[in-house]
Formats: C-alpha cells, sequence, structure tokens
C-alpha cells in the first residue's frame, strides 16, 4: 500500500508539506487524482490504488469504541462515513508521494 499525503481539492486546500520522493524507490512521481473510495478512516483507493492519508491515524472500519456514558459504538464507521463526506464535497481527491 502506498501511503500519501492526501490533497484535497483547490477548495479545500493543502495538508502537509510538500516533498519530493526519495530517488532510489521506483514509485510514480505524479500525482494520483480521481474519485476516491473509502477503505476506513485514514485509507482511501483511487484507481485502484490503495492510498494511506499521511499524518492521521482512524479507528479501524470495525473497531468499537465507547462513548461518553459507556456505550459501545462503531467508532470505525463513523470516521469512515465523516471522510466519505469529506471527500464527496472536495472531489476529485489529489494526492501527492510521501513515502512507501
Amino acid at each position: 500500500m502506498v501511503s500519501l499525503l492526501m490533497l484535497a481539492s483547490a477548495v479545500t486546500g493543502y495538508f502537509g508539506f510538500d516533498q519530493k520522493p526519495p530517488t532510489h524507490l521506483k514509485i510514480p512521481v505524479q500525482p494520483l487524482i480521481g474519485r476516491a473510495s473509502v477503505i476506513d478512516g485514514d485509507t482511501i483507493e483511487i484507481r485502484g490504488e490503495r492510498v494511506r492519508i499521511n499524518g492521521i491515524d482512524a479507528p479501524e472500519s470495525a473497531q468499537i469504541c465507547k462513548d461518553a456514558k459507556g456505550a459501545n459504538y462503531r467508532c470505525g464507521s463513523v470516521a469512515a462515513a465523516a471522510l466519505a463526506e469529506y471527500l464527496e464535497r472536495s472531489s476529485p481527491t489529489r494526492c501527492a508521494f510521501v513515502d512507501r
């Protein structure tokens, strides 16, 4: 899986530092641009390429958490839904390489 820095559309701005890929790795230098589908709260897929968003960690899609009252809820689903909503508003998604 490729770890990339997610860059949303021009409307949403840029999240992070623009880094050049290491020259010893054979990786695509061009940004990955397209409609993103959500795998979980910190992983998306664009054109068949899995992308882990750099600099964030989110619950896994099936992860269960407890709320302030101690009740269980599917926090992984909540995180994935929030990311999907964000990506829908900022489509297409543009990702630039950070690390593999």
